[in-house]
């Protein structure tokens, strides 16, 4: 008698609220046409007073009682159709997909005070973006070889492995490119070496076909492309092996592991190929090895609402090269170093303000022989940058602020001909300001309801000396520059037509050492 009781008292107990056994639903949302991932989405049980939301990798995890396991489980996004999963069916799915929602609705303008920094703060121009989805495991060596998938991208490549970009048909010293908004240009010829950059590494590349940026300095006659840096990812730890012709192959992995705002992630890659010469050399091959490194640290400075207006930053990234041709007798060492930290959000009153600094090296060795005697020689390139933004919303205008401050030092040293003895020191200090205003105007069309006027002013002084140990100093030259640009620009949609238009006017200038 006392041991039923004490049975029919142990399952009342369980049967309690507080008892009750839950379950967990983990699953992931995706977009039913294009598979990407969809952040944002309330997931909740009907009728229930509590839920969660899907994660900016479109992933979530819901706890349950398992009472409710015969109910029913809601997705809700405003830019889809709402769907119904039974939880027993949910718990089973790996991917739950939404079917995009058309909304047939009046024209109107939505303004957001606090926008973040970004490209499209500059006047219009043509603008390509390449995002991970398009390049994310598909066997892409290096940023070159994604960034050729673009239309009017050049690439040239020449034995040493090393890959430079140029767009429209223009030159590759007349492309600007930045990481993360930090200049990578060598000072020697203005150009970038794309294989130092891991695609692994890269959340997305962005292509501006067009000489009229203003915020990001002058140089960019053909262009400009800004590559992000992969700071969050979709999983936790990630490996990979590649194995390809001419004896090539890669192995690299990733990890990332969120600890509440702070997320910490990483990021290694190694490779090496070896391409063997034909008919009498035979006997001698070309070998090229790369390692790339990048580790980075974010906090997100709004507990409630994570994004990349209100984000604190910090990146390192390192590339390291090694080239020998037998046959004819060359080396070549190379590392590239860049780390940087930035701030995005509000500081006390001041709104939607930017600050970033960075610090960059890039140091090769060469081996060759001229004459019959060998040369060896060594490039330093060092640079530290700084940059202020701020942006300001009134009613119809949006007006952006930033200065620029960068200081590039090149040395270049030769030994082991006599007549090629040389020891030269290049330096560059160079300050920019910058004012780009944009007027949105209504027109009263239904067609094409707002047009953009755009306008941008910037000031630039910049500094060149130059010394060299066997030769006369050069004078000190200062160069300096005020190009004013201006841009119109609108959007127009009606039944299944939509115009996108812009024209700029303007000019640009660049400054060699």
């Amino acid at each position: 008698m006392v041991m039923r009781i004490t049975t029919l008292l142990i399952l009342f107990i369980l049967s309690l609220p507080g008892f009750a056994q839950e379950l967990l639903i983990k699953s992931r949302v995706q977009d039913r046409n294009t598979h990407q991932d969809i952040p944002g989405v309330n997931v909740f049980i009907e009728g229930g007073t509590t839920g969660t939301a899907t994660d900016f990798a479109g992933r979530f995890s819901l706890p349950i009682r398992s009472s409710r396991r015969s109910e029913k489980l809601v997705l809700q996004h405003i830019a889809y159709e709402t769907r119904y999963v039974a939880v027993d069916s949910a718990m089973t799915s790996r991917v739950l997909y939404l079917r995009p929602r058309l909304l047939p609705m009046q024209g109107m303008d939505i303004k957001a005070p606090g926008q973040p920094s970004s490209l499209k703060q500059d006047i219009p121009q043509t603008m390509a973006i390449i995002r991970d989805e398009a390049f994310a495991l598909r066997g892409y060596q290096d940023a070159a070889e994604v960034l050729r998938t673009e239309q009017s991208v050049q690439m040239t490549e020449d034995l040493s492995g090393r890959k430079t970009i140029s767009l429209r048909g223009g030159n590759a010293d007349e492309v600007t490119v930045l990481y993360n908004g930090v200049r990578l240009n060598s000072m020697l010829d203005n150009v970038f070496d794309f294989s130092n950059i891991d695609p692994d590494a890269v959340e997305r590349f962005e292509v501006i076909k067009g000489s009229h940026t203003a915020l990001y300095g002058p140089g960019g006659l053909s262009g400009l492309i800004n590559i992000q840096p992969r700071t969050r990812m979709d999983h936790r730890l990630r490996f990979q092996q590649r194995i390809g012709s001419y004896d090539s192959g890669q192995w690299g992995t990733s990890l990332y592991q969120p600890i509440g705002r702070l997320h910490p992630a990483y990021v290694f890659k190694t490779g090496a190929s070896r391409r063997q010469f034909s008919g009498s050399d035979a006997a001698y091959a070309l070998t090229n090895k790369i390692t790339n490194q990048q580790a980075s640290l974010s906090f997100d400075l709004d507990a409630s609402s994570p994004s990349e207006e209100e984000r604190v930053e910090a990146l390192w990234m390192q590339s390291d090269q090694t080239y020998e041709n037998q046959r004819d007798v060359e080396k070549l060492d190379r590392r590239m170093q860049l780390a940087s930290v930035s701030f995005r959000g509000d500081l006390g009153p001041l709104q939607a303000l930017t600050f970033s600094g960075a610090m960059s090296s890039d140091h090769e060795r060469q081996v060759f022989y001229i004459d019959y005697a060998s040369l060896h020689r060594e490039l330093d390139n060092n640079s530290a940058q700084a940059r202020v933004e701020k942006s300001w919303m009134l009613r119809d205008l949006e007006v952006t602020a930033a200065y620029l401050y960068e200081q590039h030092r090149l040395q270049w040293q030769d030994a082991g001909l006599a007549s090629w003895q040389q020891d030269v020191e290049s330096r560059r200090q160079q300050q920019g300001a910058i004012a780009v205003a944009k007027f949105h105007a209504a027109t009263g069309s239904g067609f094409m309801p707002y047009v953009d006027f755009d306008v941008s002013l910037r000031h630039d002084r910049v500094q060149d000396e130059r010394s060299s140990e066997t030769a006369a100093t050069t004078p000190g030259r200062t160069w300096s520059a005020t190009p004013l640009n201006f841009g119109l620009q609108g959007e127009g949609r009606k039944d299944d037509v939509m115009l996108s238009w812009h024209l700029n006017y303007g000019q640009d200038r660049k400054s060699v050492v």
